[in-house]
């Protein structure tokens, strides 16, 4: 397998940090393409910025990197492989086939895949692997707007969802976003959201109380994350960034919270734009969020109710009427919490551990006072 990924990258351009020689195994032109025996996560860079809907050129994955290496490595000693840079395609088509080869292969050897893009209609091909699969996902943006557009003809990156959600056969259980900003967005996309019964988050929920959006990356398995959804004041380098937006902070929390997960196989970071960051602080903060990241994952616990390796308190809450009832479930070691929802053996065989849906304490307090979560009612309605 690697000798023919091997024909697919070019080597890293930058140089490593001392600190991380040994560490990391990194594709140069000295020391060739690396060994993924035994790798726990798997980089690679995707200068693809044709579906960039703006024109801007996205290429700086090598800066990120540059500054990513000058961080200390902590205790990722073995365990990350850099691929170095996928060569583009003729066409943006091209490019999407090679990425969801390259990821596809990837995951199949349960190698947890980042992508430094490149624009953000890349996930598109990064989730054609999962279909590749068969398997049932919940994809995750990270993002100010849903990228929502026509699910035919040509996509950018500020349409690619509208393919993603309706490609057939479909396997996106779910799709949640993080951190929309409701003048970004019509009330078109508000409704399919609300008609496909898929979870947002709005800015305004998760500023100043972002461990809400924790049980909702535990849940996922790839993640998306568009720059702009950082302020322009923390991440310059993005053409379309707002002065609202998360924090540096919150951002880095965010791929803590992803890192940890022990459902997330993939991420990508798109729609960076170097020309427009001065002073390279969104390079050095991109560097800052897959660190976090990639700490997050040395500290993974897979404590999910169906795994059966850990204990739980179990907590019923009846329902008035006709209502089905809420079971929620509480890891007694890591203190963790999820809902169960109420399916059939045919459902559960279709959506595999889709049908637990992690959840906060909040959740429950809100079900004993009689009102369920927001996230059981859509994905108990998902279901039907």
């Amino acid at each position: 397998m690697d000798m023919v990924l091997d024909e697919w990258f070019e080597p890293v351009g930058v140089p490593v940090g001392a600190d991380w020689q040994g560490v990391v195994d990194v594709h140069t032109a000295t020391a060739g393409f690396p060994d993924l025996l035994g790798k726990r996560i798997a980089i690679f860079s995707v200068a693809e910025s044709r579906g960039e809907a703006g024109g801007h050129v996205c290429d700086g994955a090598d800066k990120v990197r540059m500054y990513f290496y000058r961080l200390h490595p902590r205790d990722f000693y073995g365990k990350i492989a850099d691929l170095g840079t996928l060569r583009c395609g003729e066409t943006v088509e091209d490019t999407y086939a090679a990425v969801e080869e390259v990821c596809h292969q990837l995951l199949l050897q349960g190698t947890l895949v980042v992508v430094l893009g490149g624009s953000q209609d890349l996930t598109y091909a990064v989730s054609r692997a999962y279909a590749r699969m068969r398997q049932a996902i919940t994809l995750l943006t990270i993002d100010s707007g849903f990228d929502l557009g026509a699910p035919v003809g040509t996509i950018d990156n500020k349409s690619y969802m509208g393919k993603v959600v309706t490609q057939s056969p479909n396997h996106i259980f779910n799709y949640i976003n993080l951190g929309n900003q409701s003048y970004l967005n019509d009330a078109a996309a508000f409704d399919l959201m609300e008609r496909l019964q898929f979870d947002d988050y709005r800015f305004g929920l998760l500023h100043g109380g972002i461990a809400e959006a924790e049980p909702a990356l535990r849940g996922a398995d790839c993640v998306s994350v568009d720059m702009a959804s950082v302020r322009k004041a923390d991440a310059p380098g993005n053409a379309y960034a707002f002065p609202t937006g998360f924090s540096a902070e919150e951002i880095c929390q965010l791929m803590r919270y992803a890192g940890t997960s022990y459902q997330v196989s993939s991420i990508g970071f798109f729609d960076y734009h170097p020309a427009c960051d001065r002073d390279d602080s969104s390079a050095m903060l991109q560097a800052q969020m897959l660190w976090c990241f990639a700490e997050g994952v040395e500290y993974r616990t897979n404590d999910h109710p169906l795994e059966g390796q850990y204990e739980y308190k179990v907590y019923k809450v009846m329902a008035e009427g006709d209502e089905p009832e809420a079971v929620f479930y509480k890891c007694k070691q890591t203190d963790r919490w999820w809902v169960l929802l109420p399916c059939t053996e045919e459902q559960k065989q279709r959506y595999g551990r889709h049908y637990f849906i992690p959840c906060s304490y909040k959740d429950y307090e809100q079900a004993v006072e009689g009102n369920k979560p927001e996230r059981w009612w859509r994905a108990y309605r998902r279901l039907k």
